[in-house]
């Protein structure tokens, strides 16, 4: 790694017994999805992905990328609004349920205008 600090975790048998992985969910993995399609960093990781993937997402799918994962800083967490979900009329429905939560977890995005492309 170049220029940067290499850290080793050392951690027990039973240390490692009690880790518990979360999975997001179509919801919040389509929203993270959504931001690294908009990046251009990581590119020998996500290059090829987003060469194919970015033409592929419809003007609708862009203008709801730049309001939920804004490039200039934030992220509306739908994981937290929603919680684990099944599929994604789940959590549409979840979303619908909480518009009090959701304005405000855009209310604190700095305002990005929408366009059209």
């Amino acid at each position: 790694m170049a220029g940067g600090v290499v850290l080793r975790i050392h951690i027990t048998v039973e240390e490692l017994a009690q880790v518990r992985v979360t999975v997001l969910g179509p919801v919040a993995e389509t929203q993270l999805s959504l931001r690294t399609v908009q990046r251009r960093d990581r590119a020998v990781l996500f290059g090829g992905w987003r060469a194919r993937t970015g033409p592929r997402i419809s003007s609708d799918g862009r203008d709801a990328a730049r309001l939920l994962s804004p490039l200039g800083g934030g992220l509306v967490d739908l994981f937290t609004l929603v919680g684990a979900v099944g599929c994604m009329d789940e959590g549409i429905e979840r979303l619908i349920g909480v518009p009090d939560r959701l304005r405000a977890e855009l209310s604190v995005l700095p305002c990005t205008p929408l366009t059209a492309t």
